[in-house]
């Protein structure tokens, strides 16, 4: 650990790799905030649609320079003028597809992504015959050139970061209604403007970052970070924050992996390494995140699935009269000896063991029963109102009885009137006040 900030100290000291490493920090707040606009209309991959529509650009740019005889200042900026016409070409014709062809805006991506880095590909074969020279010069806009950054590049992203915050800070309001309540965004008259603002700052912030950072950093940091944000918050303006704080995480580690890593000899572009490390992120997000994450609610489901048995098994134990054989409950519950044994210990203050193969409800666990079966006979009575038949109310309760909330029980009561036999002519235990401590 000690080394690692050595070696960080280090490379900050070094003039060339601190002025990469915040030039590429500006951009990627950029980039993230771009993302996050997109993320919340549903069109995550409109970023990649614009950063793939630019590379025949570049490439039809190339062809002009290679026919004109330009010189090395007149190919760069003829690079830019033809990503700047094909980006806005795919970004009219997906707008066409959705609102005047109705496709889907699934279907409008891809058509757009596969057309345009189709003809991309093929018009880069074709210069890689005429001129190799200059097809070496667009293929660093695939990359970027994150190392060769001048403190202009620094200055330059960093107003387009105060343009993009001051954009963000005073439209997110407008974005919100537009994209949460489209008839009273109309009604307000919050529209095609505010379109045509997004998609100029989008191009704005593209177009400046290409030669840079590349068509594939610029490609993965306008999807990842909103999308890793949107698993750990729920609010917009805390998704903001988040994809421009992980986006400045992705862009810090990113640097310095490519740096360190590529100390050894290893040669790894930084504008991918800082996608990788993004990417990364956001599996570690859809797999942690508090908002939903797989590993969260692979847990909840167990969790659930754990608390279902035990009530089944003291529903069990109850119509046993408080008494039965391990061996009985584990043949009722259809559960393997690991589960049963799981089971018993989470149950350990609602029965008690008689020896190593018997166990009786306690008192607590009793109460805890009865309110069980209160829950699933009040069920089958409603069940019965609304229309369904005795021989199957019981498979319907069997499941919804897990999850009844003591106001659905109190809801319950009102409406049936407090009844006190299920349609089995079954006795239903009485309502229990003190339902929290059982």
């Amino acid at each position: 650990m000690k080394d690692f900030f050595l070696d960080l100290l280090l490379m900050l000291k070094d003039p060339t790799y601190s002025t990469s490493l915040l030039g590429s920090m500006l951009a990627c707040v950029s980039l993230s905030w771009i993302g996050v606009i997109y993320s919340l209309r549903k069109s995550s991959l409109v970023g990649e649609v614009i950063a793939h529509s630019a590379f025949p650009g570049l490439i039809l740019g190339g062809f002009v320079g290679i026919l004109f005889g330009a010189n090395e200042m007149s190919f760069s900026l003829l690079f830019i003028i033809g990503a700047v016409i094909t980006a806005y070409i795919a970004m009219r014709q997906l707008i066409t597809l959705q609102r005047k062809w109705k496709k889907s805006a699934d279907s409008s991506l891809m058509i757009s992504i596969s057309a345009f880095l189709g003809v991309g590909v093929l018009l880069a074969s074709i210069m890689q015959t005429i001129n190799p020279i200059v097809y070496k010069d667009v293929t660093i806009f695939l990359y970027g050139r994150t190392a060769t950054m001048l403190q202009f590049h620094v200055y330059l992203y960093a107003f387009v970061m105060l343009c993009m915050l001051g954009f963000v800070v005073t439209c997110h309001r407008r974005m919100k209604i537009l994209e949460f309540d489209k008839t009273f965004a109309k009604f307000l008259g919050i529209g095609s403007a505010l379109d045509g603002l997004i998609l100029f700052m989008t191009l704005v912030v593209v177009i400046i970052s290409l030669r840079s950072l590349g068509i594939l950093l610029l490609s993965g940091m306008m999807t990842t970070p909103a999308i890793a944000a949107r698993w750990w918050v729920k609010k917009v303006s805390s998704i903001f924050i988040l994809a421009s704080v992980l986006g400045l995480i992705s862009a810090f580690l990113g640097g310095y992996f490519s740096l360190y890593i590529g100390a050894g000899g290893v040669v790894l572009p930084t504008g991918p390494m800082i996608t990788v490390v993004s990417a990364s992120i956001t599996i570690f997000s859809i797999l942690f995140g508090i908002r939903g994450g797989i590993v969260l609610r692979s847990i909840r489901r167990l969790l659930f699935s754990l608390r279902c048995q035990e009530e089944n098994l003291l529903k069990a134990l109850y119509k046993r009269e408080g008494k039965a054989s391990i061996k009985e409950m584990k043949d009722f519950l259809h559960l393997s000896v690991l589960k049963v044994i799981i089971v018993l210990v989470r149950s350990r203050k609602n029965i008690s063991l008689l020896s190593l193969f018997e166990i009786e409800l306690t008192k607590r666990g009793s109460k805890r029963a009865q309110r069980i079966i209160r829950l699933h006979r009040l069920w089958e009575v409603y069940l019965y109102e609304v229309g369904f038949t005795k021989n199957r109310v019981h498979v319907f309760a069997e499941e919804i009885e897990h999850v009844l909330t003591p106001e659905m029980e109190k809801f319950l009561m009102k409406r049936l009137g407090n009844p006190t036999h299920c349609p089995h002519k079954q006795e239903i235990p009485k309502f229990q006040r003190n339902y929290e401590s059982i």
